[in-house]
């Protein structure tokens, strides 16, 4: 294992006390799995006292234990459903801004369409579960209704969102605010740059608080 220094290991320790996943502290720390697992299972540096927990920066996953039973998940997901108003999503989200919800059994589901068959059973082949509301990451069934492709893009079409004006946190696409990544498609330099900044403050946060 590549040595990384005691600084980097305590932030790691401090990070795992808070709950973060391995994953993501590996991926936000620019460091392998595998080594953070290391450290996290008190195998490497084990020398170090457990430390106090760090704040987590934006976007660092938490270890969850999720229920059992795909209803039971799908709950998990869902904590706050007002009765008249949006159920938003708060699991998982796909590329295209619609919930992503995966059962124990590994089987994908977009989240709107799962909540639809939990309230109203299958949904007949070739149908698409459209919302009434607009908003992708609400799973409330009332606000849901079954159409065809067809149907979608006219509802789209009368509803003027047939082509996104703007990424999914709003910033309008224009040519100083998007960049095209490697697979073609376009990314916001915006969120990009706020992206940045918040990791740079939280890395910064979490120095301070080892005591560099």
């Amino acid at each position: 294992m590549k040595r990384i220094g005691e600084i980097k290991a305590k932030m790691v320790l401090g990070y795992v006390a808070a709950g973060a996943t391995y994953g993501s502290i590996a991926k936000w720390m620019g460091l392998s799995c595998g080594t953070v697992r290391r450290i996290g299972n008190r195998v490497a540096y084990s020398n170090i006292p457990a430390q106090p927990a760090l704040p987590l920066p934006e976007g660092m996953n938490i270890r969850r234990v999720l229920p059992s039973g795909a209803e039971g998940r799908f709950a998990y997901f869902t904590p706050d459903r007002p009765k008249d108003d949006c159920w938003l999503w708060r699991g998982g989200v796909g590329g295209n801004g619609y919930g992503a919800f995966v059962t124990a059994e590994c089987r994908f589901n977009p989240a709107h369409r799962f909540s639809y068959e939990l309230a109203n059973g299958p949904i007949p082949k070739g149908m698409h579960v459209l919302h009434r509301c607009d908003v992708p990451l609400c799973v409330n069934p009332a606000h849901l209704f079954l159409g065809t492709h067809a149907d979608n893009m006219r509802d789209l079409k009368e509803k003027g969102l047939t082509k996104k004006s703007g990424c999914r946190r709003g910033h309008p696409w224009t040519a100083e605010s998007t960049f095209i990544n490697p697979n073609g498609s376009r990314g916001c330099r915006i969120c990009r740059s706020n992206r940045q900044r918040e990791k740079y403050q939280a890395r910064r946060a979490a120095l301070n608080q080892v005591g560099i």
